[in-house]
């Protein structure tokens, strides 16, 4: 893996490897994906899933929302062809772009998730004011990713415990430790739980929680009145 320019050109140049890569890099994965489909409402007729990836959460959407219209987003172009092919025979529109640029309609879904995506943003505050306008009313923002903890030394640790899973037999090799280690370096923007509420709150979400927290990883949810 080299290093790329965007975090979606990292990723999409290893698009056949990602499923496996994030489950050997990434402890409790499977947890925080059930974690975001378990707080979802129970009703939603209009889905997007925000840097989709290779459609681990999409496919879980597609199964949970089967009549939803689901819309899958990513920057990598092939990231979504093989969500798509995940997905067949199910329709699901595909929308290439950063999410971060993007743009919909006003009111556009009833709920916007996602999963280890997000910490990419730069301007969450004002990224997420987007994403309101997206949502129609009483609609839901739930989503997983990494996030920093209040105190330094807990940073400290949970990234030690990170590496610790990464060399554990049948994970990362040294080579795709050092790809990553240079990737976050360049392209994440970890914020703690306090500061995302703030911004949260601060562009009209409400009901706002952690719903789940393991180490760096979190599912966070909130409304729209």
């Amino acid at each position: 893996m080299e290093d790329q320019e965007s975090a979606h050109e990292y990723f999409g140049a290893i698009a056949e490897e990602y499923s496996s890569l994030v489950e050997r890099a990434m402890p409790s994965y499977q947890r925080m994906l059930s974690a975001v489909l378990e707080y979802n409402p129970t009703e939603s007729q209009s889905v997007v899933d925000l840097g989709c990836g290779t459609g681990n959460l999409t496919v879980l959407l597609a199964n949970s929302f089967p009549d939803a219209r689901l819309t899958a987003l990513d920057g990598s172009a092939k990231m979504l062809d093989l969500t798509e092919t995940r997905l067949a025979p199910k329709s699901i529109t595909k929308v290439v772009a950063q999410f971060e640029k993007t743009s919909f309609p006003k009111n556009s879904f009833d709920l916007v998730t996602s999963c280890l995506a997000l910490h990419h943003i730069k301007a969450p505050e004002r990224f997420f004011k987007r994403v309101s306008n997206w949502l129609r009313p009483g609609g839901t923002l739930i989503f997983g990713d990494q996030f920093r903890s209040a105190k330094p030394e807990h940073d400290r640790l949970n990234w030690k415990r990170l590496v610790q899973y990464w060399n554990e037999p049948g994970h990362l090799s040294e080579q795709e430790q050092g790809s990553l280690e240079r990737h976050r370096e360049k392209h994440d923007h970890y914020i703690d739980l306090d500061t995302l509420f703030q911004y949260l709150r601060s562009v009209g979400f409400c009901e706002i929680d952690c719903v789940w927290r393991d180490g760096m990883l979190g599912v966070v949810s909130a409304k729209v009145a």
